[in-house]
């Protein structure tokens, strides 16, 4: 750009090398910030994901080590679960038992082969009246679940299974109060699908699931932009960080509400 006294104008370029500048540096702390919480070791484990049908799932193939109340390292198989493989087809000769609960049953805190599920597995091959079966069991559990969520997974995906048996493992603690939206306090942000009285039937209410579903953002997070920025989660450090500082926040907030919430 030429000048009142036909000289070059500088400022453009002064401007565009100050924005170059301010980009390398900010990237630079980036990248000094990535590498020195790989250094410490920092990891944030994400094991969960939205769903379209109970609010939330384990994440497919998500795995790492898990350090909340015992450290174990966690595979969830192609299907979503905390189990190994399974085809969906049923082999011959098989006792399949499909098996669902919420976190006594999903079992993060000890290895897959002591969770009470793949000892039953064990325990029930060496029954003699089972003699040449194969038995199977299938874990269903998801941390956080109620009875109504876990008959919807029956509903949606247990059934694609063909078990031959089916275990509910019912926790006295929340399993009950978690299927009210008024009890269910720990996610109570959360859209989650219930079932409600209407006369003398209980019938299903997932108004708040269908609204979250049919949001801008979850329709984005199943584009292929949203599967880049959940690979993101997955490997960045930083991003891990400031997803776990976020989970931290939304408890923090959700346990400071039941404090100061008045007796029911």
């Amino acid at each position: 750009m030429l000048n009142r006294k036909g000289g070059t104008d500088r400022k453009p370029k002064r401007l565009r090398a100050k924005l170059l500048l301010i980009l390398a540096g900010v990237l630079c702390g980036l990248l000094a910030g990535e590498i020195c919480l790989r250094v410490i070791g920092f990891r944030n484990l994400n094991l969960y994901r939205v769903d379209p049908d109970v609010g939330f799932s384990l994440r497919p193939r998500a795995e790492g080590w898990w350090h909340n109340e015992g450290t174990t390292y966690i595979k969830i198989n192609g299907d979503g679960l905390r189990d190994r493989e399974h085809a969906k087809q049923k082999p011959p000769d098989t006792l399949r038992v499909a098996v669902l609960g919420d976190s006594f049953t999903e079992a993060l805190e000890v290895e897959m082969e002591d969770a009470w599920w793949a000892v039953m597995e064990r325990d029930l091959q060496r029954c003699d009246a089972l003699a040449g079966r194969r038995v199977e069991a299938i874990n269903f559990g998801v941390s956080g679940f109620s009875t109504a969520r876990e008959l919807i997974t029956l509903q949606r995906r247990v059934w694609q299974y063909s078990p031959d048996i089916v275990v509910l493992n019912l926790t006295t603690i929340n399993d009950i109060k978690d299927n009210s939206r008024v009890l269910n306090r720990e996610y109570a942000a959360l859209p989650l699908p219930y079932f409600i009285y209407k006369g003398d039937r209980l019938v299903l209410d997932d108004s708040a699931l269908a609204a979250r579903n049919n949001s801008l953002y979850f329709r984005l997070q199943q584009t292929f932009l949203g599967g880049v920025l959940n690979r993101l989660r997955e490997h960045l450090r930083l991003v891990q960080l400031v997803d776990k500082a976020r989970i931290a926040y939304q408890q923090r907030t959700i346990k400071s509400q039941q404090v100061n919430a008045p007796p029911d």
